[in-house]
Order: C-alpha cells, then sequence, then structure tokens
C-alpha cells in the first residue's frame, strides 16, 4: 500500500515539473522572438551630395529592387521590392511592418522611411520628404541596400 503512495506522489511531483516548465518556456519564447531582431530595415544613412543627398537603405535581408513610383519627383516616392531570404533566421519578417525616422533627414528633406511587407503582389519601401524633390533609384551592389539620390533644389518646369 505505501509503494501505491509514493507512486502517486512522484506522479504528482512529475506534473507540476511538466506544467511549470510549460509555464516557464511560453514566458520565454515571446522574449526570443522580441530580442532575435528580426528586422527588416537595418539602417537609412544619409550623405550631402552636390545638389542634395545620397539616402542608402540597408535591409537585413537581400532584396531585389523592382521599380518605383512616380519615376522623378515627388515628396512621396514607393519603391517596389522582392525579399530573397528570410531576414535574421525568421521567415515571417519580411511579411511585417515596420518605420524609422533617419539620422539627419534633413539632408534630403526626408522625414520618414516605411517598409510594408504585408502588402498584396509585393514589399513596398515607401520614403516621405517635407517638400518635393527629385530622385533616381537604384539596387545596392550588395542586395542588402537601395541607393536613392534626392536632389532637393528640383529645377522649376
Amino acid at each position: 500500500m505505501v509503494a501505491g503512495v509514493r507512486h502517486k506522489q512522484s506522479t504528482c511531483s512529475t506534473r507540476k515539473l511538466r506544467w511549470r516548465l510549460v509555464v516557464a518556456t511560453l514566458a520565454v519564447v515571446p522574449l526570443c522572438l522580441v530580442s532575435a531582431g528580426s528586422r527588416v530595415l537595418d539602417d537609412v544613412t544619409i550623405s550631402k551630395q552636390d545638389q542634395g543627398a545620397l539616402i542608402e537603405i540597408s535591409f537585413s535581408c537581400t532584396v531585389r529592387y523592382s521599380t518605383h513610383f512616380p519615376q522623378e519627383s515627388g515628396d512621396e516616392l514607393r519603391v517596389s521590392v522582392k525579399p530573397l531570404r528570410a531576414c535574421a533566421g525568421d521567415p515571417f519578417a519580411t511579411l511585417g511592418r515596420e518605420t524609422t525616422r533617419p539620422r539627419n533627414g534633413d539632408l534630403a528633406k526626408l522625414t520618414e522611411v516605411a517598409y510594408e511587407g504585408d502588402a498584396p503582389g509585393s514589399a513596398y519601401l515607401t520614403l516621405y520628404f517635407s517638400q518635393l524633390v527629385e530622385f533616381t533609384v537604384q539596387q545596392g551592389g550588395d542586395f542588402r541596400s537601395i541607393s536613392i539620390r534626392v536632389n532637393t533644389q528640383p529645377e522649376a518646369k
């Protein structure tokens, strides 16, 4: 009879230990996901150029530049990109949305950069400017960046 009681106590202790492990695991998983750094936009750097600035947008994964709109000038630029691989080991990072306010944004009249990975058909990078600017867009040589030359003093047409 005593052996039956011990078996019941050890079963209860094992169950409690399992539940504690499950609860501890569930508490830690969200922290791991947040700290994994599953951001798509790695950095936005802006450097002064002759008549404007050069904006270099770095990604934490490889992307392919597709197209942009409008083609030459505007106060908003929408760049279509296609993520080629998962970012930082997180296959869902490229499906999210994120925004950043770049340092030295005033050099390019740039107020905000937004990444939208959940748009139908493609992922988009949207740049918001405080005034009308002229721009050219090109793929970075490493497939981890997009370069945008901005003329902050567009010619009157």
